[in-house]
């Protein structure tokens, strides 16, 4: 009898840190914080900057599947076939993988600008630190450039992705 009771245990037990991992990558609340404690002290220039877990394919699909395109179709007129839009999307990841202090600029349309800062705040456990040497807290700069193309019923989405070093006037 007393060995049907301990494994029950032992496997509840072996579950409980893939529980709670999964709970974090599901939940950007635990991975999201509005603004870092000491900027001073996060870096721009890292031997490797921050990445989305998967790399950059990852983070297109990403943003493709995250993002709302029914909410910026909605903008367009009867007659307009092609939706564009860019966002600078700045942000620090900290060394224990935690977003922060999201900014969202350059953006036409508010619709767009309101989404993007929502989708990246729903990535944020998705991103692994920079580093040198040892990871760090560092700045992430991206240029998000969205298009939809409309023809007949037909609605299709594309991403490109840049990222930049900061300008030094930051």
């Amino acid at each position: 009898m007393t060995k049907h009771f301990y494994n029950p245990i032992v496997i509840v037990v072996g579950l409980l840190p893939q529980i709670l991992f999964s709970q974090k990558a599901d939940n950007p609340q635990n991975c999201y914080r509005d603004t870092f404690p000491d900027k001073t002290k996060v870096y721009t220039r890292m031997e490797n900057k921050p990445q989305f877990k998967g790399g950059h394919d990852s983070l297109l699909n990403f943003l493709i599947t995250n993002i709302s395109f029914q909410k910026l179709v909605s903008d367009l007129t009867q007659n307009e076939m092609v939706y564009a839009d860019t966002a600078r999307v700045k942000f620090i990841i900290s060394r224990d993988g935690i977003l922060s202090d999201l900014s969202v600029t350059l953006t036409k349309n508010q619709i767009f600008k309101t989404e993007i800062f929502s989708v990246i705040k729903k990535s944020s456990c998705l991103w692994r630190p920079g580093n040198f040497g040892r990871n760090i807290d560092g700045w992430l700069q991206l240029d998000i450039y969205y298009f939809i193309t409309r023809r007949y019923n037909e609605v299709t989405s594309r991403v490109v992705i840049k990222e930049y070093d900061f300008e030094t006037n930051d």
